[in-house]
């Protein structure tokens, strides 16, 4: 398969099982918590708008005030002061992140009532409890139903504002990353910064009721009057629940209307389209963060109630904006009313109140955290995918993890950018944390597995020619020519097929080749079964090794095997054709050699040195002389059972000069007929004779040797030896070992 297709099909199996990762409920709170802040940090602090204030509940103003530290506990004619000096400076909303629950003694909560109905723009929180009740008197708390229960604030504080909304957040240790619009208790109650907001926006309500009446003439009727009847009577979170209802009802509405608040002025058309966003999206949003604490503008308790303020509220410079009042406490490591975002560092946390505010401003500016659809987020995650398993699947390992690092890089560059202008949320631990690195490893396996496909091939077609560990050493390339040299135990088997040349000379080249590969086919299948190594071919000649650090009988009778059932199949062989004959000699010799590499400059090959691969070719030679099959010397027979051998006696063969007792290995023992056996028996009887000067016993035993097996040739051997020995002075010395001059 072409690299550059394996490369894709590395990115495309990346990529999908990128985007399936990404989708997983645990890959996707991993995305959230690592992904989302990372880009955060990456933003970095950005301008709060100044619309929106945060006046804190702090220890500075407890201090300044001389109050006590703990909120609940400061007079509601305070509040009432506050929210005076508020409405004066020009806010457009005052929303409380207090729940005033318990009722003040001397007109501490009416001042605080009248103050906020004199306002008509004062939004309080509500409290949202979770309860543990049992499900009957028998469960005894074995069975339990969790209850979330909304709780308002004081009703003569109630009555007077003109909304009251719950802001549930979690608590640590989960870090704040969204919030509600609309709980999922109660009807889907909408929450202290959309109420909030729709008091800010009480103009743009009653714009938004006259572009309902427009494009969907007769709907209007279901919402509640005018705005300002609204904030005067304190349902604005009526008009809410009731907008809510009808663009759940009518998909297309928001789509009708973003289209007709196109000829609204510029500031109404902004507040037109925030409006429209709340209801047609999610119950929840992605707070899209300004900074760490303290951020969005602050204002301290104290400031706001000072007789300074009092006297001239517009120098606190809240005109027109949406101001929201809880504790900020942002100097006490002991934080009250503080939640963990990616900006919360060193145990400091933003504020409830700040949170709502950020989120009011999020709301007004359109500036939530938007994650990227799931078309551009599975686009993404492909496209990353495929394009980091190409690179790793084109470029070496280095070269692919430098480039992953760009790559990595500029896309990290990409998403802040986009996250910091459009507030688009990209996908940063799939791509980043899954997508490299699987691609890199899967590069480096895939590569690892082509290499290994690559040496079985080499493997496999070097087996043809080397012995197995040999290869394996080659291919680790664990050293140079001299370093693969071992000295061994081993036998050496070498076979020769008479009338080659004749053949040779008869055949075509190509038939001939095919020929001989058919007759080496059945000469090295015993030898590949009985655990030898084909070690030299030569023409008609062969040479196979059976190689142990230490001597073994068990690796001689292996031999020895090899040797009967080569001779067995080149028989059957031979009767199998009619002109084509090739008669095969056979000679085993054992000891120790070398195997190594043998060569020089740019020619090397792997083969059997020492004396004992030139004398087993002798020992095979000698087959000619005695009309034999399988000859091997002493060294390979002693002490080996199962096999029917004839002691041929001692030779001097061609070149050496040290003699050899050659055996003749007629066959398997338990194959030997009973006519075998009795002519090796008068063999052994006559060379025992012949070697003791006994001539007269030693050709008696050659003669019936002979009328057991008419052409055995050692017979005749001997009985020429005898002949000629016979005369001989006996007071000669005698050594009764035959010097072989010819190979």
């Amino acid at each position: 398969m072409p690299r550059l297709l394996l490369a894709l099909t590395l990115g495309l199996a990346t990529g999908a099982l990128g985007l399936l990762l990404s989708l997983l409920p645990l890959w996707m709170e991993l995305e959230e918590q690592v992904g989302l802040g990372l880009l955060f940090a990456l933003r970095g602090t950005r301008s709060a708008p100044e619309h929106v204030v945060v006046v804190g509940i702090d220890k500075f103003s407890a201090d300044a005030l001389d109050l006590p530290a703990d909120p609940a506990k400061w007079p509601r004619s305070l509040h009432a002061r506050l929210t005076d000096n508020l409405v004066r400076a020009g806010a457009r909303v005052i929303a409380y992140d207090i729940f005033f629950e318990q009722p003040r003694a001397d007109d501490e909560d009416r001042k605080f009532a009248a103050a906020i109905a004199d306002a008509r723009i004062v939004v309080l929180s509500k409290y949202l409890a979770r309860d543990s009740l049992p499900l009957g008197p028998r469960d005894r708390g074995a069975r339990r139903l969790e209850v979330e229960r909304l709780f308002s604030p004081l009703p003569i504080l109630a009555d007077a504002a003109a909304a009251s909304a719950p802001f549930p957040l979690p608590k640590l240790p989960i870090r704040l990353n969204q919030y509600w619009k609309f709980t999922n208790v109660a009807g889907g109650v909408p929450t202290l910064p959309v109420v909030a907001f729709q008091v800010f926006g009480a103009d743009a309500y009653d714009d938004l009721v006259r572009l309902i009446a427009r494009v969907r003439p007769g709907r209007e009727a279901q919402l509640p009057a005018g705005s300002r009847t609204l904030l005067a009577a304190g349902r604005v979170d009526l008009s809410v629940l009731k907008l809510r209802a009808l663009f759940e009802s009518d998909p297309g509405l928001a789509k009708a209307l973003r289209e007709a608040v196109g000829a609204e002025p510029p500031e109404r058309r902004r507040l037109l389209q925030a409006m429209i966003r709340i209801y047609e999206g999610p119950g929840s949003e992605y707070l899209n963060f300004y900074g760490p604490p303290r951020t969005v503008k602050t204002i301290a308790y104290s400031d706001v109630v000072a007789a300074e303020a009092t006297a001239d509220p517009r120098r606190l410079g809240l005109r027109g904006a949406a101001v929201f009042v809880g504790l900020s406490d942002y100097l006490r490591p002991e934080q009250r009313d503080g939640f963990h975002t990616v900006f919360s560092s060193q145990g400091v946390d933003i504020s409830g109140a700040e949170v709502a505010a950020t989120a009011f401003a999020n709301i007004v500016d359109d500036e939530h955290v938007r994650p990227a659809g799931l078309l551009l987020h599975a686009l993404v995650i492909v496209a990353g995918g495929v394009l980091a398993g190409v690179i790793c699947g084109l470029l070496s390992p280095g070269g692919g993890a430098l480039a992953l690092l760009g790559l990595g890089a500029a896309y990290v560059a990409v998403a802040v950018s986009r996250f910091s202008v459009a507030q688009t949320w990209y996908p940063i631990t799939a791509p980043l944390f899954f997508e490299a690195p699987a691609a890199f490893v899967g590069a480096i396996l895939w590569r690892y597995a082509e290499t290994n496909r690559q040496r079985r091939q080499m493997r496999d077609v070097f087996s043809r020619y080397l012995p197995g560990p040999v290869i394996d050493d080659l291919l680790r390339s664990t050293g140079g020519m001299e370093s693969s040299r071992r000295t061994v135990y081993g036998i050496c088997l070498a076979t020769d097929a008479e009338r080659y040349t004749s053949l040779a000379e008869s055949m075509d080249p190509d038939e001939l080749a095919r020929f001989v590969n058919r007759y080496y086919a059945i000469v090295f299948e015993p030898i590949r079964r009985h655990g030898g190594t084909i070690s030299d071919v030569v023409g008609d000649a062969a040479l196979a090794i059976w190689a142990s650090p230490e001597a073994e009988i068990a690796l001689r009778s292996r031999a020895c095997h090899a040797a009967c059932e080569i001779a067995a199949a080149v028989d059957r062989f031979n009767r199998g054709l009619t002109n084509l004959q090739l008669p095969t000699r056979i000679g085993l010799h054992s000891g120790h050699m070398v195997l190594g590499h043998v060569g020089a400059l740019d020619h090397y090959e792997y083969r059997a040195v020492g004396d004992i691969v030139n004398t087993a070719a002798r020992i095979e030679g000698l087959n000619k002389r005695f009309n034999t099959r399988i000859l091997a010397s002493d060294d390979v027979v002693s002490e080996l059972g199962g096999f029917l051998t004839r002691r041929l006696g001692t030779f001097i063969l061609a070149g050496k000069s040290k003699p050899l007792v050659i055996h003749e290995i007629v066959c398997r023992y338990e194959e030997a007929t009973e006519r075998q056996r009795s002519a090796a028996a008068r063999l052994a009887e006559g060379v025992a004779a012949y070697e003791r000067q006994s001539w007269r016993e030693a050709r008696a035993a050659f003669d019936a040797c002979l009328h057991e097996a008419p052409d055995d040739e050692a017979a005749r051997f001997y009985l020429k030896a005898c002949a000629e020995f016979s005369d001989r002075d006996p007071d000669e010395p005698w050594q009764p070992v035959f010097r072989i001059d010819s190979k």
